[in-house]
């Protein structure tokens, strides 16, 4: 018998209006300076509108933009206030915010009678109804031309373009069901602890590397697997944190929402190819490295090893679709990297908060491994012990592990019975301090044991702030 199989393979490539229901309307506002002095008509801001024009995006008219583009209100923004990038969302109607700045400067001559000019354009996209950062990158591009100011303007030109391309990129796959999530879902993801200012970091760290993943929304996709209520919340702290605490610039931060598998291997790399995103980020022997991960993680229902959970996996096959802890200590200990913080809000026992992880089966023990001891020059930070549940706390709206950690990496553990108040955050006095906080508020208020787990030298700075 001979069988004939047809297949047939339907692909769509419209816009993201196209398709999706609800049309969001977007702001764009990109602060510019060109050679040493503000402008009026920021070239980089207005390629990105272009560009989101031309893909059937409705944007905010950018004549109502310039009035407010050079203001204080603005410029708070750009350093993280978030709800103030709400506020201004909600009073021009836009659905999402894109802002950030962009700067150029002059290159040279390449030949007689042509000059270069080079740029960098910094940008995230905020979703103003829950103040969400959904996106954010840097681009640097750079332009010749006959005259220095054109050729600045090329290189801004040519930048705003390959930021505006990433965002549609980005805007296409994730954006349609954040606005399409129930109003009611606004209040869990506002921080009731960290709206405002952040300690500022003492010195500028413009070649570490940061990647912050939430992965919140599990049960859209399905696989039995519950929510993790505050996961965006932490990471848009964090966020702040690496930014303003740690001085790491915002086009240096890999922000991962909801990520799945495929994501988490092309940020990290595979098992014995730490080729991924962030290794080709770093410039070996000057980039810091901080990792932060906040979602489920679950054991193996065969030897009890712990994996990440991305948001599309099966909690029990988490040995083919998850990401194995193994994995990601061995392709961290490979980057060409200076120091290293690992900081993991999840517990690794198949259950959570408020049940379980693993359907049908009861919480196994995580076989300890030697994985987190190869990593040189690296402070390890994990929400909890083998067995323990990760705590949320409901009043803070956060992970309990990540509120404290970000207390005490801001200057709590620097004073009173636990620092020496000299403004340097030690792993020492974090460590004392988290312990202590941590594992009294999960026995007070839950009546459960969680013991952070934390390794590294001592006497290793964690953040140094003014």
């Amino acid at each position: 018998m001979r069988l004939n199989l047809l297949i047939v393979l339907f692909f769509c490539f419209f816009p993201y209006s196209a398709f999706c229901a609800t049309d969001p309307k977007i702001m764009v506002v990109i602060p510019e300076q060109h050679v040493g002095g503000s402008t009026s008509n920021p070239v980089g801001e207005t390629e990105i509108i272009k560009s989101l024009i031309q893909h059937g995006y409705v944007v905010v008219d950018q004549k109502q933009i310039a009035r407010i583009r050079d203001t204080d209100k603005i410029r708070e923004i750009i350093k993280g206030d978030l709800k103030k990038a709400r506020e201004l969302g909600l009073e021009f109607g836009a659905d999402i915010l894109i802002v950030g700045e962009a700067s150029s400067e002059n290159a040279g001559q390449v030949m007689s009678g042509l000059f270069t000019g080079r740029a960098r354009l910094d940008a995230r996209a905020i979703l103003t109804k829950t103040g969400e950062i959904i996106a954010a990158d840097g681009k640097q591009a750079s332009g010749v031309d006959i005259t220095e100011n054109f050729a600045n303007k090329k290189a801004l030109q040519s930048a705003g373009g390959l930021i505006s391309d990433y965002f549609i990129d980005q805007f296409r796959f994730k954006v349609a069901n954040r606005l399409s999530t129930p109003s009611a879902n606004t209040i869990a993801e506002d921080s009731a602890i960290f709206q405002g200012p952040f300690p500022k970091a003492k010195y500028s760290n413009p070649y570490a590397v940061a990647v912050i993943i939430a992965n919140k929304n599990y049960i859209s996709f399905k696989k039995g697997v519950p929510d993790v209520d505050y996961a965006l919340n932490d990471a848009n702290a964090i966020y702040r944190f690496v930014n303003e605490t740690l001085g790491i610039p915002e086009g240096n931060i890999i922000f991962l929402k909801d990520a799945t598998q495929a994501d988490l291997i092309a940020t990290f790399g595979a098992e014995g190819r730490p080729e991924g995103k962030l290794y080709n980020r770093l410039q070996s022997g000057k980039s810091d490295v901080f990792v932060y991960y906040s979602g489920h993680g679950a054991p193996s229902l065969n030897d009890g090893k712990g994996y990440l959970l991305p948001v599309d996996a099966d909690s029990l096959l988490v040995e083919l679709n998850g990401y194995s802890l193994e994995t990601l200590y061995s392709n961290l200990s490979k980057l060409p990297r200076n120091r290293l913080t690992l900081v993991i809000d999840a517990c690794f026992s198949g259950g959570f908060a408020k049940g379980t992880i693993v359907r049908s089966a009861s919480s196994i023990s995580l076989r300890v491994t030697q994985a987190q001891q190869s990593l040189d020059k690296a402070i390890i930070l994990t929400a909890t012990a083998p067995l323990e549940v990760a705590s949320w706390d409901e009043e803070a709206r956060h992970g309990l592990f990540t509120r404290f950690f970000l207390e005490g990496a801001m200057g709590k553990s620097d004073g009173g019975e636990f620092g020496n108040s000299d403004g340097k955050i030690s792993l020492s006095e974090l460590k004392n301090y988290m312990e202590k906080e941590v594992t009294y508020s999960a026995r007070r208020f839950y009546n459960r044991e969680q013991h952070p787990q934390i390794s590294g030298r001592p006497e290793q700075v964690i953040a140094e702030i003014r």
